[in-house]
């Protein structure tokens, strides 16, 4: 495979993790305003540790301690953005 083939690839990901980036962050919103009318406004922490765990079980052992950091950034965003 030539890098160029590779800079497509990783770019066609790119755009796969945009998009999933934007469904992530509207459902995220949507949680949002559910849990506000339902009187909780508070992040469980617990079901964020899980989250995390997963996903850095998913990336296996080599990157894991980049997906923990990757997923622990998803969240402040998150956070924000809610």
């Amino acid at each position: 495979m030539t890098q160029e083939e590779i800079r497509e690839q990783i770019n066609g990901i790119d755009m796969e993790l945009g998009s999933l980036f934007t469904k992530r962050m509207e459902l995220s919103a949507r949680l949002a305003r559910e849990k506000a009318a339902a009187g909780n406004t508070l992040p469980d922490v617990a079901l964020e540790r899980a989250a995390r765990a997963r996903f850095r079980d998913a990336a296996g052992d080599t990157l894991e301690g980049y997906a923990g950091v990757l997923y622990s950034t998803l969240l402040d965003v998150t956070h924000s953005y809610q």
